[in-house]
């Protein structure tokens, strides 16, 4: 208790059961020493609480989970789930309002387990108050699963990865919107989650199974090891509908994703460490190395369906004659398109009199015929119509 920093305005000032508790701390950057600080709690029960991240959201709400083996960790009345009665630990899901004082801050908070014990490494918050956490557990039943699932049940008592997604202003069973596994036959983290504007949910981690939702192994996949991996959930799709895409990141001895941004262009930044394969290190004992190293990655995490038709014309034109096709493109989704090019070449003997386009510029050279769209929207078509 003795100085550390927490306001008078705090949801718990004490910690006087001497245990590990978590901590909210909200900072002004511009200010100086001790007024700097505008808010600061403690949180917890009379066990071990750890929080592991947070989000917030417009409206200034702010998000933790972690992991708890507190059964008087503060629970809410609206909360999805009151009680503890699993294994030694649970995940969790707390929301509060800073600008309320004492126990009106905490507005919503609930356990997130099962029979097992599981833990909540990151979170992600949408427009609508909706949080999506994702962590591991181990637990075989009573862990909140929805019948959408993409995995509607544990692969493996290692750990499984898991996405729950909770609307924190509906109450009890209602406010449970989501609910997967995410594991193979391995040991499987989730260690973070970032959700885009379509509400689609990025998730890093790493794992040891030799099944784990991805599209190959023959592009990543090391054996005995941990790979990191990152997958793109749709949670409105059901079961493997859901899944939009999934990639091992780096071909390791062992690495690991531990932490994720997004920008505004669908480009996923990831950082973690790993044990690398290089020429210049010693090979040492069996088959891993000594050396470890942290890094980022940069990926393009847009995903687009194009589909493109060229009508048919007449190919038999007399000298004179004009005949017309179109070229169209429709953007099937599931993300917006960005920076297209489509190359056409126009047959022998003829020569381009007019282009028109619904959208884009077009340009021919000699033959060729390019045509540019800087972005297309989901469900969009835009066509070129060539004379």
């Amino acid at each position: 208790n003795f100085g550390f920093p927490i306001r008078e305005s705090a949801y718990e000032k004490n910690n006087d059961d001497a245990v590990d508790v978590g901590f909210l701390l909200k900072l002004d950057i511009n200010k100086e020493r001790k007024d700097a600080l505008l808010y600061g709690t403690y949180f917890g029960g009379n066990d071990s609480t750890s929080f592991s991240a947070l989000a917030v959201d417009d409206n200034g709400y702010v998000y933790v989970t972690g992991v708890t083996q507190s059964k008087d960790f503060p629970v809410t009345q609206n909360a999805y789930e009151t009680k503890f009665e699993g294994g030694l630990s649970s995940a969790f899901i707390s929301k509060f309002n800073l600008n309320k004082t004492g126990k009106e801050s905490l507005i919503y908070s609930s356990f997130l387990c099962g029979d097992g014990e599981e833990a909540g490494y990151g979170i992600a918050v949408d427009s609508r108050e909706c949080a999506y956490i994702t962590g591991v557990t181990n637990s075989l039943n009573n862990f909140p699963i929805t019948q959408n699932a993409f995995q509607n049940s544990i692969s493996n008592i290692e750990g499984s990865g898991f996405l729950i997604k909770v609307n924190t202003q509906l109450s009890g069973e209602k406010g449970l919107a989501y609910g997967s596994y995410i594991d193979g036959n391995g040991s499987d983290v989730c260690s973070d989650i970032k959700i885009d504007s379509n509400g689609y949910a990025y998730i890093c981690g790493f794992t040891t199974s030799t099944d784990f939702p991805v599209e190959g192994y023959d592009n990543g996949w090391v054996k005995d090891g941990y790979n990191s991996f990152f997958i793109k959930i749709d949670p409105s799709k059901e079961k493997r509908k859901s899944l939009l895409v999934g990639k091992f990141l780096r071909k390791n001895i062992s690495d690991f994703a531990l932490a994720m941004a997004i920008d505004n262009n669908l480009n996923l930044y990831i950082t973690g460490y790993s044990h690398s394969i290089s020429k210049s290190m010693e090979k040492r004992e069996g088959n891993y190395y000594e050396e470890a190293a942290i890094g980022m990655i940069k990926i393009d995490a847009r995903i687009c369906n194009l589909s493109v038709t060229k009508s048919s014309y007449n190919n038999q034109a007399k000298i004179g004659e004009i005949t017309e096709y179109e070229i169209s493109i429709i953007n099937n989704g599931p993300d917006k398109a960005k920076d297209i090019e489509i190359m056409d070449v126009i047959g022998d003997g003829k020569a381009i009199k007019e282009i028109e386009v619904s959208k884009g510029e077009i340009s021919n050279i000699a033959k060729k015929i390019i045509w540019n769209i800087r972005e297309l929207n989901i469900g969009e078509r835009a066509w070129a119509t060539i004379r």
